[in-house]
């Protein structure tokens, strides 16, 4: 059995790996580009 502090570090890979993935996933690198042209249209707004 894990102690709470090994368990605890072990969800929190957990939730970084899930994070790389979705980070990584091409729906949002296409979000992202969406993000950045909407930034820089409302800039010349």
């Amino acid at each position: 059995m894990l102690n709470t502090e090994e368990s605890n570090l072990l969800q929190i890979d957990k939730k970084i790996k899930l994070l790389n993935e979705i980070v990584n996933s091409s729906d949002f690198k296409d979000l992202s580009k969406t993000f950045k042209k909407s930034c820089k249209y409302s800039k010349r707004l």
